[in-house]
């Protein structure tokens, strides 16, 4: 038994495994045995190079998007984590940082595209 699968389960799609790494086979729910072989460098790696700034290439599922992410954190009770490991509670702020900085680049980068947009079609009218 582990405590806080839901936090694993989110760290993982948050940094691009797929569902068939880390849970039982047709369902959505943590399997530890294969879920632990993946912490290792390769996941230090991936934390370390995560950058929430600028567009995102490649396709994602359902379940690897920010707002999935974010529902699946939020039944976690960080006082609760932050008594059982300091460790796992910084890796679940630094996870709910970068979903914060990310809405706000992805607001951004719109806003821009919006104005961008907006512009475009005042020129057209004007000539």
């Amino acid at each position: 038994m582990i405590k806080f699968p839901r936090f694993f389960q989110s760290l993982f799609y948050f940094l691009g495994y797929d569902r068939e790494q880390i849970c039982e086979e047709d369902t959505n729910k943590l399997w530890w045995k294969k879920a632990k072989d993946l912490i290792n460098d390769e996941l230090y790696e991936r934390i370390q190079a995560y950058t929430p700034i600028g567009p995102k290439d490649g396709s994602f599922k359902k379940y690897q998007v920010i707002n999935f992410i974010e529902r699946n954190l939020e039944s976690i009770d960080h006082v609760e984590m932050e008594q059982y490991s300091w460790y796992l509670s910084k890796y679940y702020k630094w996870i709910l940082t970068m979903i914060e900085y990310r809405k706000e680049d992805v607001m951004k980068r719109r806003a821009v595209k919006t104005k961008e947009r907006e512009e475009r079609e005042h020129a057209l009218n004007e000539s």
